[in-house]
């Protein structure tokens, strides 16, 4: 590519980082890059591999969007042990400008640009235009962002709402929770139950109550013996873990005022396909007691990449648009 106007995006998650290339503003699809965080030293390593494989292209700007909190210049992952900063992109790099946002921030921000085929719904509701919207999604860990109308374009929020802390809501819960508290100590916070760990320990917590021996499946092997065989235990955890994700969105959804609707993303959730739909997930989403009424209007939605949607959301926050 020779363009002079060469962007450059990323979504860097705990377990997989993600790459491309904008130019003009736009994503250049064919140059979407996957790869594993444990393949490469830290971030530079990685990104210096993939403008490499592109033929080292000269880019101006950067935008990556980061699974932590942004707090200052120097950041380090939630999940992955890569620390880096925006100096280090700089001077490795050469990039002038470099831009951090959470991930889910990015997420979010690649929401409004989504065509109908790259979302499903779950259950009823309309969503209302220009009204407030939630991102949320569990995978290495446990991303919430939203959107709010500023007047001329949507500003998504930043924020750590995947660590609040965890509710139960029923007896199987409660004993959920007694489990998290001795393996955790005395917090146990959502991402510990709605992450691909959350998941195995989900499935691990349900063999002990249940009397059974765990057999040791990682989080990718749950959710395909769940998709397999219905009367499975994998099959009751996964049920489990979107019926806590619905009451977490539905929890959501009440403090935003979501009325624009919730979406959900991640690397777990699309895999699940109708599972989805079948689990108690929008029921727990509308058992909002004397909000029920509110919270059934609201529409709840699946991405089904959210990789595209995030490196959407990093090229539209890179130029400035939406």
């Amino acid at each position: 590519m020779t363009s002079n106007n060469l962007a450059f995006v990323g979504d860097v998650g705990g377990t997989n980082a993600r790459f491309a290339l904008v130019e003009n503003g736009n994503l250049v699809q064919e140059s979407i890059h996957n790869c594993a965080t444990r393949d490469y030293s830290d971030t530079v390593d990685a990104i210096k591999s993939f403008l490499a494989a592109k033929g080292n292209p000269r880019v101006s700007s950067a935008c990556l969007a980061l699974a932590c909190p942004i707090t200052g210049d120097t950041v380090k992952l939630t999940n992955c042990d890569w620390e880096f900063s925006k100096q280090a992109l700089h001077d490795v790099l050469g990039i002038a400008q470099v831009m951090f946002v959470n991930d889910f921030t990015a997420l979010a921000k690649g929401v409004p640009a989504l065509a109908s085929h790259q979302y499903y719904a779950i259950g009823k509701g309309v969503a209302q235009p220009r009204q407030p919207m939630g991102v949320m999604g569990p995978g290495t860990g446990f991303g919430v962002s939203g959107l709010v109308w500023g007047g001329s374009h949507w500003v998504a929020l930043q924020g750590e709402g995947g660590h609040i802390g965890f509710a139960p809501a029923n007896e199987i819960e409660m004993e959920i929770l007694r489990v998290g508290w001795q393996e955790y100590g005395d917090r146990v916070s959502v991402e510990r139950i709605l992450s691909g760990a959350g998941l195995e320990f989900l499935y691990r917590t349900l063999s002990r109550i249940k009397g059974t021996v765990a057999e040791e499946l990682k989080a990718s092997d749950i959710t395909r013996q769940a998709v397999e065989d219905p009367q499975s235990i994998c099959r009751e955890t996964v049920n489990i873990f979107c019926g806590v994700l619905g009451g977490v969105a539905g929890d959501s959804a009440l403090t935003l005022g979501a009325l624009g609707g919730i979406y959900i993303g991640g690397g777990i959730i699309p895999k699940l396909g109708d599972i989805v739909h079948a689990s108690p997930f929008r029921e727990r989403f509308e058992a909002k007691a004397r909000f029920k009424n509110y919270v059934s209007r609201i529409p709840t939605y699946v991405i089904i990449d959210s990789t595209q949607a995030a490196l959407m959301g990093a090229a539209a926050i890179l130029t400035g648009r939406q």
